[in-house]
């Protein structure tokens, strides 16, 4: 205590502890209430500028035939933007099936290659032609098979695949 005041004054000027604790539960309420009175104000800030811009909308459609044309197109546009998603989910579905297959016949063509070395053929050693010789038969001799158009483009095309591919790893 200070030794200048006497007791009595000390008593004077401090505040009980009940009083005390009014004065911050009543300060309390009042920033509750305070607060309470802002969210309802900028509850119906809310509701009116919705309000005003539904308002606003409808008031433009209903003024002009073509207003009501043009919210009809859009109408159409979005339903076709809805059409193209489901497109787009589609052909993503058709990717996902389709690697799925690409690994089951990489599979079997790992299955097919033990199969072969374990009737004691070695797999690179065999080559594949193509079935030319079957494919001249059914044609008669005439004309070029798949495999002789294939190298063909191979050959025309083989300096183009070679940069592209090039590029391709640079830009990797």
């Amino acid at each position: 205590m200070n030794p200048n005041h006497t007791e009595a004054e000390i008593r004077e000027f401090s505040p009980e502890p009940s009083t005390c604790n009014d004065d911050i539960y009543q300060l309390l309420d009042e920033q509750v209430a305070r607060l309470a009175k802002k969210r309802r104000q900028g509850n119906w800030l809310t509701v009116s500028f919705f309000g005003l811009m539904i308002g606003s909308a409808s008031a433009w459609f209903s003024s002009s035939e073509d207003n009501r044309r043009i919210v009809a197109d859009l109408i159409t546009d979005i339903k076709a933007s809805g059409k193209d998603l489901d497109l787009i989910r589609s052909v993503t579905v058709m990717a996902s099936q389709y690697d799925k297959a690409l690994e089951m016949i990489g599979n079997r063509s790992k299955d097919i290659e033990k199969a072969t070395i374990s009737l004691g053929i070695d797999p690179r050693s065999v080559t594949e032609d193509g079935m030319e010789r079957e494919m001249k038969e059914m044609m008669g001799g005439k004309g070029k098979t798949v495999g002789e158009r294939d190298r063909l483009l191979q050959q025309k095309l083989g300096g183009y695949v070679q940069a592209l591919e090039k590029r391709t790893k640079k830009s990797n």
